[in-house]
């Protein structure tokens, strides 16, 4: 079996949330034999400080770094030469698992069965979501609206901001049973 795992930056196995967790899936999947490679979005920085690092970092990170390709261009995922470098890289490294560590707005849904259509057979993805989906949609006024306007409102900046004007143009009812169900369905 070789699995993929999909993010948008590089794991960095020193970091928290995410990237942690990410490390020690691959730490525990390599010792059942299992290749794990990981295919990175934006990863600039160690793209370019790959041999420099080699001295200053843990091994977990150099076997890490080893492991990890970059995507050429690092906009967005579902673009054509991403796209065209993902299909060769499943192939050439046999791919048969993707696991997907990104944002739920990344791309990757669009990305995957243009991937597939490349290589003319399916992946099988697990999309792992690192925070509550219906916390997201509980708490979207907050999260969106709510710290802004009541900045401005702090700030003496009443009525007719362009926060202020969204906010009261979203805050119906019906826009937020929509804005559930979308994210839910995603």
């Amino acid at each position: 079996m070789q699995i993929l795992i999909i993010s948008s930056f590089f794991i960095d196995p020193t970091k928290g949330g995410v990237q942690r967790v990410s490390s020690l899936l691959f730490e525990a999947l390599m010792r059942k034999g299992i290749n794990v490679y990981f295919l990175v979005l934006d990863g600039e920085q160690w793209l370019l400080k790959r041999e420099s690092v080699k001295d200053s970092t843990s091994s977990l990170t150099l076997r890490i770094l080893e492991r990890t390709y970059f995507m050429p261009e690092r906009d967005s995922f579902p673009r054509n030469e991403n796209i065209e470098f993902s299909a060769e890289l499943i192939q050439k490294l046999g791919i048969t698992h993707c696991i997907n560590q990104t944002d739920l707005f990344s791309g990757v849904v669009d990305w995957k069965p243009a991937v597939e259509l490349k290589l003319g057979r399916p992946i099988f993805m697990a999309s792992v979501h690192h925070n509550c989906v219906g916390c997201l949609a509980q708490n979207y006024r907050e999260l969106r609206f709510g710290g802004r306007v009541n900045i401005d409102r702090v700030n003496g900046k009443l009525g007719w901001t362009k926060d202020e004007i969204l906010f009261r143009m979203m805050d119906r009812n019906w826009v937020w049973w929509i804005l559930s169900v979308l994210v839910k369905r995603k």
